[in-house]
């Protein structure tokens, strides 16, 4: 098999002088919160969230979408698909604790609806019930993960990690914008969704950009 040479965590992918992040394909990995994934030399980052301390936004990302669920799995008051609580079920945090070892792109193909459910029907029985509850929970989620997002990529870029932010700051005025996927996110460039993202270039880039300008005020 050929091997795969990988870019510097500090290597920016341009494309018509616009920065595409896209750790998947090896682009500006270190804007990505997969980062530390697909690159080499990247400095360890400190990101904090829930008491815990975690070294890649994508995890500590999920790990707190993880615990938002958890608070609501037997909310019956509010989700008619909750469940009863079980008084069996030792852990509380069985659904968070999976990314407390995880790398970030293994939080990130841990953190949609299919591996939500399976692991809370695996808790709990009942895969469909399990499935019904992750989308009645989700709406709620969408409701404050644009606040959770911020706060991680607001820690990443500080001068708690030098690195990522002169890195950040280098991207000086281009426009930031992740590669959009085959099914396509709110978080990527094309993205437009009234209230969240409205620029055309996607949510992470928003964010990075609203980022950026926050520390160039502030240098």
């Amino acid at each position: 098999m050929k091997s795969v040479s990988l870019p510097a965590f500090d290597d920016l992918t341009l494309v018509q002088s616009a920065v595409v992040v896209k750790a998947g394909f090896r682009k500006s990995v270190g804007l990505s919160n997969l980062c530390p994934h697909n690159c080499t030399n990247a400095p360890p980052q400190v990101i904090e969230s829930c008491g815990l301390t975690f070294d890649s936004v994508e995890t500590a990302y999920q790990h707190k979408k993880a615990r938002f669920f958890e608070s609501r799995l037997f909310d019956k008051a509010n989700y008619d698909q909750a469940y009863e609580r079980d008084p069996t079920v030792s852990s509380q945090t069985f659904l968070s604790d999976r990314f407390l070892h995880m790398t970030p792109y293994e939080a990130k193909r841990a953190g949609g609806k299919g591996a939500f459910a399976i692991c809370i029907s695996a808790m709990f029985l009942n895969k469909a019930k399990a499935g019904r509850l992750y989308d009645q929970i989700c709406k709620d989620w969408f409701g404050t993960n644009v606040a959770v997002m911020r706060g991680l990529l607001d820690q990443k870029f500080s001068d708690s990690n030098p690195a990522y932010r002169d890195l950040l700051l280098s991207t000086n005025d281009r426009i930031i914008y992740e590669q959009k996927s085959r099914g396509g996110s709110v978080w990527e460039g094309g993205a437009y969704q009234e209230n969240v993202t409205t620029s055309g270039w996607g949510l992470l880039g928003d964010l990075l950009m609203e980022r950026r300008t926050a520390l160039a005020v502030n240098k």
